[in-house]
């Protein structure tokens, strides 16, 4: 019920709405509670987002921040979700640091994996960026599953979304791709010429292998056919990318 969860502090706003940490009284654990804003719950988006929420609150993975609840508090509509005590990715590029290849790996083989318990149940992030994967004790999470949809609206930090911009499984793939080369090369890729011209992430970072360089220009490729078929895959040849370099 909704009288379980009480708000304790307010811990950041931001354009999906207000975020306080709470505590469930019934078992102690610390929750996030996003208020998520009215002005955006119109008759056409809340029905398929609360059907998406509850899709992924079906979700539990280690890697996936856990969607637990869609509830009312106080005449306002909150999300509920584990409260996640780390840094998110977002701060390591506004500090100008890159990342080696042996970090940005790991994190692409993680998220890949996540994305594909995710496409396995028929949804589709919608929102990966640098601010949505975190890390909290030396564990990846990925954050904001089920708000894609909202994220979209507010048309949030699109730079990392392909051309095509309708969300799909492919699209979530894409942004995974832009992700792992800005972290690499400190370079957002859609700063750069798109599609041939893109310069390798090796040019930009040393010590990125010719393998990488392959399945970011791949990965990022502006014609969607040409792209990684699926997580799986893309998870694949990642782990193919260890075993030879």
């Amino acid at each position: 019920a909704a009288s379980d969860v009480y708000k304790r502090q307010e811990v950041g706003r931001g354009p999906l709405g207000v975020l306080h940490r709470g505590e469930d009284t019934t078992d102690g654990r610390n929750v996030a509670i996003r208020v998520l804003p009215a002005s955006m719950l119109t008759a056409d988006v809340l029905p398929p987002l609360v059907a998406e929420l509850k899709a992924a609150a079906q979700i539990s993975h280690p890697n996936l921040v856990k969607v637990i609840a869609l509830m009312e508090i106080q005449g306002q509509r909150c999300l509920v979700t584990e409260y996640i005590e780390g840094r998110n990715f977002q701060e390591a590029i506004d500090a100008g640091r890159r990342l080696g290849f042996q970090q940005v790996h790991t994190l692409g083989r993680i998220v890949a994996q996540s994305l594909g318990v995710i496409h396995a149940r028929g949804l589709v992030h919608g929102s990966i960026r640098p601010s949505n994967v975190m890390v909290a004790s030396g564990v990846i999470k990925v954050a904001d599953l089920g708000l894609g949809r909202l994220a979209r609206i507010l048309d949030r930090d699109q730079s990392y979304q392909p051309p095509e911009g309708d969300p799909s499984p492919g699209t979530d793939l894409y942004a995974l791709a832009a992700v792992m080369y800005h972290l690499l090369t400190g370079t957002h890729p859609r700063s750069q010429p798109q599609g041939a011209g893109l310069p390798l992430p090796s040019r930009l970072a040393p010590g990125v292998p010719e393998s990488m360089d392959k399945l970011l220009l791949r990965g990022l490729h502006p014609r969607a056919e040409l792209r990684p078929d699926g997580a799986e895959g893309l998870l694949r040849e990642l782990r193919e990318m260890v075993k030879i370099g």
